[in-house]
This record gives C-alpha cells, structure tokens and sequence, in this order.
C-alpha cells in the first residue's frame, strides 16, 4: 500500500557564544530552521541502508538512522571515489554488504541570503587607555530543497519518494550543518512513521 505523507519540522536554537570571523562573542543567538516534506512511501522494514548524498549529508542521515537502530553507510564508505564500477560491480557490492535499501539524495535548490543589522560595541576599562571592540551582527536566510528516492535492493523497486524544503533565518553560526541536520531528522523520521 502506498500512502502519502507531510511532515513538518521546526527546530530552535538558542546559541549562547557567537562566532564572527575577527573575535568571539557573548550574545544569545537564536535562529530558526523549518522542514517542509512532502513523501510517498510503500510497505518497507528498513534494517540496512546505503546512502549516497553529496558532501556530509550521508553521515548525518546515517547518524539519524543508528540512532533508530538502523545499520547505515555512506556510498563512499562503499565505494572508493579513485575506482570505476560496472553497474553489475554496484549492484554485486550492494548485495554482498547486506543492504536492503539504497537512498540517493539529491540537492535541488540552495537559496541564501544575508541581512546586516548594525553592530554591538564593547568597551574594556581595564586596559592601559581602554579599548572599544566592535561586533557587526548579520542574520541570514536560507531554503535547500531535496529529492530523496529510496530503492528496495531485493526487488529494484521504488519504496519511497519525498521532496524536502528546508528554510530558516538566523545570525551568527546558524550554518550548514543545522539545515542538513533538520531535513535528515524530518527525513528519518518520515520513513520510519
């Protein structure tokens, strides 16, 4: 049976210790990220998955997967990036490492942008003639989008199709790692509802 699901994300995060590039920061820093998915999914018992993805999105929807107890590796943990295989070769490995499902990732749209919003001034009385230091504060925006599309390796057959928007807002250290995080959480938990 096929059903269709959406599933929406939000994750706040408070940051205590900034970071620009010239000095750090004392502040709260909160940012706001969102994940929108709109999926297809067929009856599947997922208990080893292969994940190919570009950049650290493998291993951070593997983490995501250990963590519900399925086993999980990255294509390239696989797959060495120096060597050329025969479909029949992939196909061979697949098999022979046990996993009964292969998800390719792939990276439909990145958007972002930058706001400035003036600067904080802090001034230290303890120095010899004191000194002023001077933080400029920017917020960011962002949206990726994701197609994910899951194989069952058994029968060569589609058992999922999603389409993810992650967007959010944020200053200082509100970075890559934390949109990635949301969708591979939405991710993860929308294949295993």
């Amino acid at each position: 049976m096929k059903t269709l699901k959406t599933l929406s994300i939000t994750a706040t995060l408070m940051v205590l210790s900034g970071c620009t590039a010239n000095s750090n920061y004392l502040m709260c820093t909160t940012g706001n990220v969102d994940t929108n998915l709109k999926s297809y999914s067929a009856e599947h018992e997922y208990k080893s998955m292969l994940v190919y993805s570009s950049g650290e999105f493998s291993s951070l929807m593997c983490n995501e997967l250990k963590q519900r107890g399925i086993s999980c590796q990255s294509y390239d943990q696989v797959f060495s990036p120096l060597e050329d295989y025969t479909t029949e070769q992939i196909g061979d490995r697949i098999r022979a490492g046990g996993f009964d499902s292969v998800m390719f990732i792939n990276d439909i749209s990145s958007k972002a942008q930058s706001h400035d919003l003036g600067s904080i001034s802090h001034i230290n009385a303890f120095n010899a003639g004191g000194s002023v230091t001077t933080t400029n504060i920017t917020s960011f925006s962002r949206s990726d989008r994701f197609g994910v599309v899951i194989y069952d390796v058994q029968t060569d057959k589609k058992v999922y199709l999603a389409n993810t928007a992650t967007s959010g807002a944020g200053a200082a250290c509100v970075n890559d790692y934390v949109y990635l995080r949301s969708a591979a959480e939405a991710i993860t938990k929308d294949i295993l509802m």
